[in-house]
C-alpha cells in the first residue's frame, strides 16, 4: 500500500513539474561554437578567417621630384668639352673661352665675378642694354642641363639668388627647378645667348658651386 502511494505521488509531481524530469537530449550548444568572434581594438567584429594586416597596402611609390636636380650620383664637374650637355638655350660649347669666372652664393646673392664685364659690347635685349647671360648647369636624370637664367648689364657681376630658378629659366625640364642646399651646380657667363640676339661669341669657364 505504501509503495502504491509513493508511485502515485511521483506521478503527480511529474505532471505538475515536467521540466524537472525532461531527459530528451537536444544536443545543447557546442561550447566551441558559442565562443564569440575575435574582436579588433576598435570593437569591430573580425571573422577569424580574415587578417586585417594582410589587407594593408604598402606605399612603395617614389617621392615626387623636388625639382632641384639629382645630387645622389652627380659628377663633380661639368665635362670640359661639354660632352653630353643638353643646352636649353643657345649651344655655346663652341664659343671661345675668353673670360675667367669666380662664382659663389652668399647672403641671398649669386656672385658672378668675371673679367669681361666691362669689355663685352652692350646690346639692347631683354628690355635693357645688356652684355651677357649667366648660366646654370644642373645634373638631372643622368645628364647635365645648361640654361641661362638672367641678363647682365655692363659691369654687373651679381644677381639675387632667387633668379636661379625655373621661373627664370623658363625651359623644360628645368622650368620647375629650385636649387637645393648641399647640391653642386655649375655656373658660367657668356655673351648673349638667351634668344637670337648676339654681341660676342665668347664665354667663361664653368665654376662649380655648392648651394648653401
Amino acid at each position: 500500500m505504501l509503495a502504491v502511494l509513493l508511485m502515485f505521488s511521483l506521478s503527480a509531481c511529474e505532471d505538475l513539474y515536467p521540466f524537472l524530469y525532461d531527459d530528451d537530449d537536444d544536443g545543447g550548444e557546442d561550447v566551441a561554437s558559442a565562443q564569440p568572434a575575435e574582436s579588433g581594438a576598435s570593437g569591430k567584429t573580425i571573422p577569424k578567417d580574415e587578417n586585417p594586416s594582410s589587407n594593408s597596402e604598402t606605399d612603395d611609390s617614389d617621392s615626387d621630384d623636388d625639382g632641384g636636380g639629382d645630387s645622389s650620383s652627380s659628377p663633380d664637374s661639368v665635362p670640359a668639352d661639354f660632352a653630353g650637355v643638353v643646352w636649353l638655350h643657345a649651344n655655346v660649347s663652341g664659343w671661345a673661352q675668353t673670360a675667367s669666372l669666380n662664382a659663389g652664393v652668399c647672403g641671398g646673392t649669386v656672385k658672378l665675378s668675371y673679367d669681361k664685364a666691362h669689355e663685352w659690347p652692350e646690346v639692347y635685349a631683354g628690355g635693357a642694354m645688356v652684355v651677357a647671360n649667366p648660366w646654370v648647369f644642373v645634373w638631372e636624370n643622368g645628364k647635365w642641363y645648361a640654361a641661362t637664367f638672367e641678363w647682365l648689364k655692363k659691369g654687373q657681376t651679381s644677381k639675387p639668388a632667387g633668379t636661379v630658378h625655373g621661373s627664370h629659366i623658363k625651359k623644360a625640364p628645368l622650368d620647375d627647378f629650385v636649387p637645393q642646399s648641399g647640391v653642386r651646380y655649375g655656373f658660367m657667363v657668356s655673351g648673349l645667348a638667351r634668344d637670337s640676339t648676339r654681341n660676342v661669341s665668347e664665354r667663361s669657364n664653368v665654376d662649380m658651386v655648392t648651394w648653401p
